[in-house]
Parts: structure tokens; sequence; C-alpha cells
């Protein structure tokens, strides 16, 4: 019966330690204005239903264009795509519209 009764101790605390720390995370969010911040996959779901004629993209890391041999490659194989490079300081996104595709150019 002890030990049932430290069991629920236990898994009360974890709980209401669990919901403290979560409270304590929206908010410092909210504090820094990053509660309510749109992110990229907003902005890629939003432009893809409103344009669903054009295809739209995410972008990755920019380190992942450099080759082997320092070169540059392509930032995408599609023809005819808009890219999301990245949000700029107003949370406003930056697209890429690529009409053909790109050779490899050096540095």
């Amino acid at each position: 019966m002890k030990i049932l009764n430290y069991i629920k101790l236990i898994l009360i605390n974890f709980f209401l330690l669990y919901f403290l720390i979560y409270a304590l995370e929206i908010f410092v969010n909210y504090k820094d204005d990053k509660l309510f911040k749109k992110t990229r996959l907003h902005y890629l779901n939003k432009d893809s239903k409103k344009n669903s004629n054009q295809k739209i993209y995410l972008n990755f890391g920019s380190y992942k264009l450099l080759s082997e041999n320092n070169s540059i490659l392509p930032l995408s194989g599609y023809e005819k795509s808009k890219i999301l490079l990245c949000l700029n300081e107003k949370n406003e996104p930056i697209y890429l519209i690529q009409i053909k595709m790109v050779s490899i150019m050096k540095i």
C-alpha cells in the first residue's frame, strides 16, 4: 500500500512539473513574440493551395549547395517552379522563381 502511494506521488509530481514547464515555455515564447510566428511550412501550404497550377518547393540548407570540388550545385532541378528560400526580418517569405534548369556554376 505504501509503494502505491509513492508511485501516485511520483506520477502527480511528474505531471505537475511537465505542466509547469510547458506553461513556462508558452510564456517565454509569448514574451519573445515567437508564439504565433508563421513558419516556412505555413507559407508553403498557403501558397500551394492558392497556386495549385504552379509547383512550390521548400529550399534546403545552403551548405548543401556546395559539392566536394567547391562548385555550386543548382538550387533546384525543377523547371518552372517557385522555391521558398527563407523568411525575412518581417516574417515574410522570400521566393526564387526558376524558369528553366540551371547548369552547374564554378565559384
